[in-house]
């Protein structure tokens, strides 16, 4: 009696949802899906609701995520005293570097082979960006490095082929700048 009663489910379910199948998909009998055209009527915009053009492009402004620490990989460091961040394992796309961690401030920042990060900002605070500390985060777009940077190495920003630096209210590129990092 239970089979006979979940068999007739069964297929009272099975039948109810090819009969939703063959027309509410809009899979025509010919295979190929109906398309409506829908028209939305929507009231004329007044004079006030309508932005005037700006002078050029302007830029999105970007939301910068500071993680809490245990997004971080990192040690301490007794010659720089202070903090080395070795890897960001988060998947947000614009961080702000925390300028501290466990009370001791970073120094050093490594994110290389990162591909979620698109936008990167320092701390103040961090002195030199190593050979490699961003190589291979082939999704980064932006980094803002602070004045107290004084270091940057060779190779730091290797295969980043779409990145703009800002340091020391300059922007630089791959493209354009013949110093390049």
């Amino acid at each position: 009696m239970r089979k006979s009663t979940a068999l007739a489910i069964v297929i009272v379910m099975v039948l109810s949802l090819a009969a939703c199948g063959s027309n509410a998909g809009g899979a025509g009998a010919d295979g190929n899906e109906d398309i409506q055209a829908q028209t939305t009527v929507t009231e004329e915009s007044t004079a006030e609701e309508i932005e005037e053009p700006t002078d050029g492009p302007t830029e999105p402004s970007i939301e910068f995520i500071e993680p809490e620490k245990e997004f971080f990989g990192y040690y301490y460091d007794e010659t720089l005293e202070g903090v080395v961040i070795t890897r960001y394992i988060g998947e947000e796309e614009a961080i702000r570097i925390p300028a501290v961690i466990r009370d001791e401030p970073v120094k050093l920042v490594f994110l290389s082979d990162n591909t979620y990060i698109k936008h990167v900002e320092l701390p103040d605070g961090v002195t030199s960006i190593s050979e490699g500390a961003f190589s291979g985060c082939s999704s980064l777009t932006r980094v803002t490095i602070p004045d107290s940077v004084t270091n940057i190495e060779d190779g730091a920003f290797r295969d980043c082929p779409n990145l703009t630096v800002t340091y020391m209210g300059q922007e630089y590129t791959h493209e354009s700048d013949t110093n390049w990092w």
